[in-house]
């Protein structure tokens, strides 16, 4: 397929408007061999898919221009995106945000400050059971 590397290298976007998480998050997945590619908008994430098509999407809840439950639910509603697991990402971490995050879409929720031991996990796991289901 083009635009995906060869062996096992999976592209994740991360769309977050904090530039140092953007960095940490980016520099936690590529150090694995991961492809990132990164966005600092809602906006600007939708318009990369014109030209990318990730493995996985890890956004931000809470952005200016689009939150990240609004850019779950377009991401869901493009038939080249519809099934690629979504990681949420929030600095709020309660019950309400987590049911807000699932009901948009999302596959998962994760506190933004969480350890990057347990960010690759996640990441791993939805990779994972997304390639374990193919297309639904």
């Amino acid at each position: 397929m083009p635009g995906t590397n060869s062996g096992n290298s999976k592209c994740i976007m991360i769309v977050d408007d904090e530039l140092p998480i953007l960095g940490l998050f980016e520099l936690t997945l590529r150090r694995p061999g991961f492809t990132v590619v990164t966005a600092d908008s809602a906006k600007s994430a939708l318009q990369l898919l014109d030209s990318c098509k990730p493995d996985l999407f890890i956004v931000d809840m809470i952005m200016p221009d689009m939150d990240g439950l609004e850019l779950c639910q377009q991401i869901r509603s493009r038939s080249d995106t519809s099934t690629k697991p979504i990681l949420l990402i929030s600095a709020r971490h309660d019950p309400a945000t987590v049911d807000r995050a699932l009901a948009a879409g999302a596959d998962d929720f994760m506190w933004k400050l969480t350890p990057q031991f347990k960010l690759m996990r996640t990441v791993q796991m939805l990779l994972e059971h997304n390639a374990g289901n193919g297309a639904h």
